[in-house]
Order: C-alpha cells, then structure tokens, then sequence
C-alpha cells in the first residue's frame, strides 16, 4: 500500500508542477522510471498498466472511446488543494484589479479636478473687464503695459520686469476698470550696457478693450 501512496504522490506531483489535469499511461510509467519510482523491468512487464487494470490507483480511469487511453488525475486531497489555491489566486488578482480600477477612476478625477481648477483660473485671469466697472484683474494691468513698454524700448528681447509680487505693489487700483502702473524695467541701451529705468503708464479696461495712457520711460 505504501508503494502505491509512493507512486501517486510523484504523479500528483508532476500534475501539479507542469498544471495538468491528467497523464496518460505512457507518460506516468515515463516519470515515475525517469524518478526512479519504478525498475526497468517494471515498466517492461507493465506494472503500472496491472495496477490500474486492478483500480489500485484512484482517480484513474479509461476512455471509452477507441482507441481506449488510461488517465490518471489528480487524487481527491490535491485536487482539492489546487481548486482551493485557484480561488485564493482568483480572489487575489480580482483584489488587484479592484485597486487598479479604484487608482484609475481616483486619477481620473484628480485630472478632472485639476483641469476645472485651470480652467477657472485661466478665466480668471484673461476674462478682463467687458463692462468698465473695474474688475480686471491688477497684474493683467501690469501684463498690457508691459508690453506697451517693450515696444519702447532699444532692446526689448533683453528686458526684465519685477517679479510677480513686486508688481502688484507698482498697480494702484484707480475704479471704473483704469489702473495707474509705476515701475521699473531692466533692458540694454544702444551701447549694449544693462541700464534700470523708471516708467509709468495707465491702463484702461473698457468695453472689452485695453488702452494704454500716459506712457513715460525716464
């Protein structure tokens, strides 16, 4: 009996290394010789073949059609043990691809979030004032005359302007959509040398317009 317990653990073993459901009678006396669980002469005289003939080793059995092959399964304890280690696989990668879907979905309306936060800011910051009634913004104030200051300027590619909480402190809010900018610019004169000057501009917001008045550069 122990020799037969011997045997069909190599078989189950084998099952389930290479995760097949069965062997047939040729591969069976091929491992077990190669493992040396049974003789040569063993395999000769067919001793494998009487044992399932006799019903010796469960969980085999013959084909009906022809022509007829015996198979031999998994026994009924590692049978069990691979349907249950087929659930726990199952119920592990089901966890995953629920994190993975729950990360997705957690992404997706971190970027939704984001592109709404974009959004109002942009608008926000270029909506200017269409009914002159002073709600544009003071650093857009400050954008547009900077611009009508380059324009001025002997070299407008080599300008620098204060940064962005410097400038909100050059903006005096003036009512109605009009802003009175007083600052600085640094940019290169004609001899190539970086020179600091002083300006000053007022910049109106009117029907959905800009205006530039009182431009000086000293």
């Amino acid at each position: 009996m122990e020799r037969i317990e011997l045997l069909t653990k190599a078989i189950d073993k084998a099952l389930l290394e290479k995760d097949k459901n069965y062997l047939t009678l040729g591969q069976a006396n091929k491992l077990l010789y190669n493992r040396g669980h049974i003789t040569e002469a063993e395999k000769k005289n067919k001793y494998l073949k009487k044992l399932l003939e006799n019903g010796e080793i469960k969980n085999a059995k013959q084909t009906e059609e022809s022509p007829k092959q015996w198979r031999i399964f998994l026994s009924d304890k590692n049978l069990q043990r691979r349907k249950d280690s087929t659930k726990k696989t199952s119920k592990t990668q089901q966890r995953q691809v629920n994190l993975n879907q729950t990360e997705q979905n957690n992404n997706s309306w971190k970027w939704i979030v984001g592109g709404i936060i974009a959004l109002i800011f942009v608008i926000s910051q270029f909506s200017g004032d269409n009914n002159g009634t002073g709600d544009a913004d003071p650093i857009l104030a400050y954008n547009y005359a900077k611009d009508f200051i380059k324009d001025r300027l002997k070299s407008p590619s080599t300008a620098e302007f204060p940064g962005t909480f410097e400038k909100k402190n050059h903006v005096r809010d003036l009512g109605n959509g009009q802003y009175q900018i007083n600052s600085w610019v640094d940019s290169q004169n004609s001899f190539g040398a970086t020179i600091r000057s002083r300006w000053s501009c007022r910049i109106i917001f009117s029907n959905g317009k800009v205006q530039a008045e009182k431009i000086i550069i000293e």
